[in-house]
């Protein structure tokens, strides 16, 4: 019995050793060592909630994150397509962030004939320091240019990258139509 019972208790941390090795694998694979020997986790967090256009696809982000050994496409954070523009992008490539439904039509160019902005008040000024935002109804080129007024308001606060002109921002950042109660 005595035997019987050492080799089951051998047999336990034997086990309990190669899991807690492979355990310890798994960790540093995801994380590194600071000169102080502490592990810190590595590579990007790719948040979800921010839309593009590509080729004529409106793109939603996916959280996910990315780790630091990656190689090739996988080190890239995930969109996913959620239509399809009937006459491209409206900025092809620029980031806003902006929920899927609204990016659908909001990243798309819009009809020659749709009136949604408005020249902006004499000495409107945008309070930004960089890019597009839309603040207040007011599209501004930053560091100073008031670009447009919003005819039904902000779609969105900001291009996080720059857009290919100010009509290809006020078509994103302006609202096509006026916003749906909830």
């Amino acid at each position: 019995m005595r035997a019987g019972l050492g080799l089951v208790l051998t047999l336990a941390f034997a086990v309990s050793g190669c899991e807690r090795g492979c355990l310890s694998r798994r960790v540093t694979d995801t994380a590194t060592r600071t000169q102080g020997g502490e592990l810190t986790a590595t590579g990007t967090d790719c948040p979800s909630g921010l839309a593009r256009c590509r080729d004529g696809n409106v793109e939603a982000s996916l959280s996910a994150h990315v780790p630091a050994s990656c190689v090739g496409e996988a080190c890239v954070c995930p969109f996913q397509v959620v239509g399809r523009c009937a006459r491209d992008c409206a900025a092809p490539g620029a980031v806003v962030a902006m929920p899927a439904e609204l990016a659908r039509e909001q990243m798309c160019r819009p009809a020659e004939s749709a009136s949604f902005a408005s020249p902006p008040p004499a000495g409107a000024s945008p309070a930004c320091e960089a890019g597009f935002t839309c603040r207040g109804a007011i599209v501004g080129s930053c560091p100073s240019r008031a670009v447009a007024t919003c005819t039904f308001g902000c779609a969105a606060d900001e291009l996080l990258d720059e857009a290919p002109s100010d009509e290809a921002a006020v078509s994103v950042l302006c609202r096509r139509a006026p916003a749906r109660d909830p």
